[in-house]
């Protein structure tokens, strides 16, 4: 029975591994004008380990990690102009609210002007945390005239068939909705996360490609993180010869509401299609427990009188 069992994790092993080379073969995704360019670049598909991964990939909404209050403040390097992503979680919901200043359309290598606020409500569902299912719609609640029409179905899953591994797939704008006067081809991503020492390192590869186009290398995105002492947690990403990402994730451990721990986490990526360098500051609540998180200081009262004080009779 043991051998069985030591026969069948190396097989799995080699079939992730396979997975990965095959999938450092291809990727495409054609340049388009993308409101959630940003967020859907801050991590794998298949990786639930940073945080707004339910954005990533709608499926991991339902995975208990995910902060039931969040906010991130999203900017572009020398715009004066900035996007604020607002969101909340509960029973496997997300609703979110995404500010955007101006929006990047890579096509023409500039900004268009445009300020749209959209809408998102997702819903994840795992079973037994091995397969878990999602979907997302985001809308336009109020945008510059063109932006108004904006409507947007993604959907997607994961699979974690052993703790070492796991697997995911996103169909993205499945309906290719409208931007501008441009409409947005429907995307798909494969990914797949190896987890060699336990939660320590993550690797993942993530390959994507439009409708009715052939997987291309160009469009490769390859991404690692590690978690250091007191669960701090660094990360990278890399599409090879066109855009490098890197942030880190700081949970602090304290008394707040539901016994919940606080996530301060930080991502910048260089641009992508041209686009300039982008950040994200983020700051967020969940009711996930980390074994070695940051301990949250002690408050001390001190009250000092400015002079004599007598006794009152």
């Amino acid at each position: 029975m043991t051998t069985l069992r030591l026969s069948a994790l190396k097989s799995c092993r080699s079939a992730a591994c396979a997975v990965l080379l095959a999938c450092a073969l291809s990727a495409e995704a054609s340049p388009q004008a993308d409101p959630f360019s940003v967020l859907r670049r801050s991590g794998p598909v298949s990786n639930a380990n940073l945080a707004g991964a339910q954005f990533v990939n709608p499926a991991l909404a339902g995975d208990s990690a995910v902060p039931f209050l969040s906010y991130r403040l999203l900017r572009y390097e020398d715009r004066g102009t900035s996007d604020h992503l607002a969101a909340l979680a509960f029973a496997g919901f997300t609703l979110s609210y995404l500010r955007v200043g101006d929006l990047y359309d890579p096509a023409v290598r500039d900004f268009s002007g445009a300020h749209m606020n959209i809408a998102t409500v997702a819903k994840g569902l795992f079973f037994g945390n091995v397969f878990g299912l999602g979907g997302a719609y985001s809308f336009s609640a109020g945008a510059s005239e063109g932006y108004d029409r904006y409507r947007s179905f993604t959907a997607g899953a994961v699979l974690r068939p052993v703790r070492f591994v796991s697997f995911g797939y996103a169909l993205r704008d499945m309906n290719e909705p409208r931007v501008g006067e441009d409409t947005t081809p429907g995307s798909e991503v494969y990914s797949v996360s190896v987890r060699p020492y336990g939660d320590r390192v993550s690797i993942s590869v993530d390959a994507a490609r439009r409708y009715g186009q052939r997987f291309n290398r160009d469009r490769l995105y390859i991404a690692a993180d590690l978690r250091l002492p007191r669960d701090i947690m660094i990360f990278a990403g890399i599409i090879p010869g066109r855009s490098f990402s890197a942030g880190a994730l700081v949970p602090v451990d304290f008394s707040g509401p539901r016994g919940s721990t606080l996530l301060l986490d930080y991502f910048n990526a260089a641009g992508a299609y041209g686009s300039p360098r982008s950040a994200a500051y983020g700051i967020a609540l969940t009711t996930a427990k980390y074994s070695d998180a940051v301990p949250a200081a002690k408050g001390v009262l001190a009250i000092r009188f400015a002079a004599s004080m007598n006794e009152i009779e």
